[in-house]
């Protein structure tokens, strides 16, 4: 390559790259006939020398290339330190305000919200608009939620409320004493009822007909604790708790409902007996996978009409709090750091820890939303990873009533007697 033309090729990659230096004066451009580069003018050399290879003519996209990945590895940074970061305050993106009264009750339909207390029922959407609503008087109402359907009942009465975010599909009454209600997707509920002596596990269609009847007794089965049901009603857990010479023993038993006819003893199908423990939290996940969590850890069993237990998880301390959602199950211990006051810890359902952090932030109600795991009173409010990173604590402007997860990475919602507010972590 001759001198002339690796020149030009100079010239075209620093007019390309469109670079500025302090030598470059345009009066001065015909002096560079006596000199191969700039470099050797300043410096004083009298020798163009070396070669230049075509390599020099590829600096723009080497240039292109190192500022491509600088930024992408700027991007990573800021994602994994926005993921891990934890934010401790927060901006308001949008509240809408409310006069709910004290003793108010929320849950989460889908897209729409559930304001129940006493007096009645209002469903509004994520403005705080009432879309329809229903009175009725119930003293101290309970509830149960699956999927996008609710049911409310009457705890120690007799009134049950079906409904989904479109409107009320089912209200009847009962003619025993509710103690407890489970519902499925598709609007059947399962109650638990005080028989004297004796408890009824009771499945109602919504318009109060009776579907199936077990009759528990003491003696037999011991006294029913908690009960859960599938998606579409057809299978049912039981737990109950049997006490005799001093210990409390469980017996966890699932019943088959497809065919209702059946007497009761037809419908078990199997039962799984535990020593020295309680389990008072019964569900069934998306996938229909039975769970159930207890005073000394949780059992996970398979699907079908007669499950086998699958895992089993054991913890020894004293359990204050648990919390789940389809694909974990959470506990909150007292902590055995003395600067510390909790310790959470985290499993799949699969049995595989997945955290075990200490924390000291005070709290009265815990839950998972979202995939995360949701803490709060009426003046804090915190939130955590499966894998123990701490992603908001927070003091509040507001009375919290409920705490929920909304989509968006950051963004929660925070229910309180005078509304609903939407807010960012920061």
């Amino acid at each position: 390559m001759d001198i002339s033309s690796w020149k030009e090729k100079i010239k075209n990659t620093i007019a390309g790259l469109d670079l500025r230096h302090p030598w470059e004066d345009p009066e001065d451009e015909d002096d560079w006939e006596d000199f191969d580069l700039k470099d050797d003018y300043i410096t004083g050399a009298e020798n163009a020398g070396g070669d230049l290879t075509e390599e020099f003519v590829l600096s723009r996209p080497v240039l292109i290339a190192v500022t491509a990945v600088l930024i992408l590895a700027a991007l990573i940074a800021y994602h994994v330190f926005s993921r891990r970061h934890l934010y401790t305050s927060y901006s308001v993106v949008r509240s809408y305000e409310s006069d709910d009264i004290s003793g108010t009750m929320y849950e989460r339909l889908g897209s729409v919200y559930v304001k129940y207390g006493s007096d009645g029922l209002f469903v509004v959407n994520a403005k705080n608009e009432t879309i329809w609503s229903v009175a009725y008087t119930i003293q101290s109402p309970i509830a149960a939620v699956c999927g996008e359907t609710m049911a409310i009942a009457e705890q120690q009465g007799s009134q049950v409320v079906v409904l989904d975010k479109d409107g009320e599909i089912g209200t009847y009454t009962t003619d025993l004493p509710i103690i407890g209600v489970s519902v499925s997707e598709n609007g059947v509920t399962l109650l638990r009822l005080r028989d004297g002596d004796a408890m009824r596990l009771r499945m109602y269609a919504t318009d109060g007909s009776t579907i199936a009847e077990i009759k528990t007794t003491l003696e037999d089965t011991g006294y029913p604790l908690a009960a859960a049901m599938n998606d579409d009603a057809t299978h049912v857990m039981l737990s109950c708790v049997r006490i005799g010479d001093g210990e409390v023993d469980s017996r966890i038993l699932f019943y088959d409902f497809r065919k209702a006819q059946q007497a009761d003893s037809e419908h078990m199908t199997v039962a799984y007996d535990y020593e020295d423990m309680v389990f008072p939290t019964l569900y069934y996940t998306d996938g229909n996978v039975p769970v159930a969590v207890g005073s000394d850890g949780f059992a996970v069993f398979t699907t079908g009409a007669a499950p086998d237990e699958k895992e089993f998880v054991a913890v020894e301390e004293e359990i204050r709090s648990t919390f789940y959602d389809d694909d974990y199950v959470g506990f909150i211990f007292d902590s055995e750091d003395t600067t510390l006051r909790y310790r959470m810890e985290v499993y799949r359902l699969n049995g595989r820890q997945t955290m075990s952090e200490d924390f000291d932030a005070s709290y009265t109600d815990v839950c998972m939303d979202g995939g995360e795991i949701l803490l709060w009173d009426e003046g804090n409010c915190q939130a955590w990873t499966v894998k123990g990173i701490q992603r908001l604590k927070t003091a509040t402007d507001v009375k919290v009533s409920r705490f929920f997860k909304v989509a968006g990475f950051r963004q929660y919602l925070i229910v309180s007697e005078s509304g609903m507010t939407f807010i960012k972590a920061e």
